[in-house]
């Protein structure tokens, strides 16, 4: 492979300084939550959607999550304040 140069050339370094080994540990349920927004695209609809997911990271249960065509400022503050309750009771 190397006689015909068919490898591939390493990939030059960036020399940024990434952080590399970043461990999130709690010790209680709901002392720390995680938001994520992802995309996923619909075949039907030939749209892309997005998926909104709260998640206790304790736990892991999934405090809350809302899917849709666009996600809005106004969309991930009710995603949070849906979830409030369940931050008061504890």
């Amino acid at each position: 492979m190397r006689e015909h140069d068919l490898l591939l050339k390493k990939a030059k370094s960036t020399g940024k300084d990434y952080v590399k080994h970043r461990r999130i540990v709690p010790t209680k349920p709901l002392e720390i939550l995680e938001m994520d927004i992802k995309y996923i695209w619909i075949k039907q609809s030939r749209k892309y959607a997005y998926v909104l997911t709260i998640i206790d990271t304790f736990t892991r249960y999934v405090l809350c999550y809302s899917v849709g065509y666009s996600m809005r400022t106004t969309q991930v503050k009710a995603a949070w304040e849906l979830s409030s309750p369940i931050f008061k009771a504890h």
